[in-house]
C-alpha cells in the first residue's frame, strides 16, 4: 500500500476499505486532498496562491488575528509539533489564510480543530 492509485481514491468501494483498515500515516495527506475536494480545488488556482496568500496578510491585524494569536497557544499545547515555534506559525497561516479568504465569516473559535488536523496531516 505503499503507492496508492487516484483510482482507489474514485472508487468508493476501495475507499470505504481503505478507510476502515486505517489509512495509513504516508497516505493520509493524498487522501484528504482527494476526498475533500481540495486537490480538485488547487488545480484550479496558481501554485503559489497559499504562498501569496500568507504574504498578502501578513502584519495585517483584524478582529480575527487577535482571536487567532489569543487561540493559538492553548490549541493542543501536548503536541510535539503544534507546541513549537513552527507548528504554531504553519496553524497560524492557515487559520488566517482562512480569515481573510473568508472574510464574512472570518474565524470562530474551533476553527483551530479542523485547521491542526489539516495542518498535522499535510506537514510533509
Amino acid at each position: 500500500m505503499a503507492s496508492l492509485k487516484l483510482s482507489v481514491l474514485t472508487n468508493t468501494i476501495s475507499l470505504r476499505k481503505l478507510i476502515r483498515k486505517g489509512i495509513p500515516p504516508t497516505l493520509r495527506p493524498k487522501v484528504w486532498l482527494s476526498v475533500s475536494g481540495a486537490a480538485k480545488k488547487r488545480s484550479t488556482v496558481p501554485k503559489s496562491y497559499y504562498e501569496d496568500l500568507i504574504l498578502a496578510t501578513h502584519g495585517k491585524v483584524t478582529p480575527s488575528t487577535r482571536q487567532i494569536d489569543h487561540d493559538l497557544p492553548r490549541t493542543f499545547p501536548t503536541h510535539p509539533w503544534l507546541e513549537t515555534p513552527e507548528g504554531q506559525a504553519t496553524l497560524r497561516h492557515v487559520l488566517i489564510g482562512y480569515s481573510f479568504r473568508d472574510s464574512e465569516v472570518g474565524y470562530c473559535q474551533g476553527f483551530e480543530l479542523c485547521g491542526r488536523i489539516v495542518v498535522i496531516s499535510n506537514k510533509n
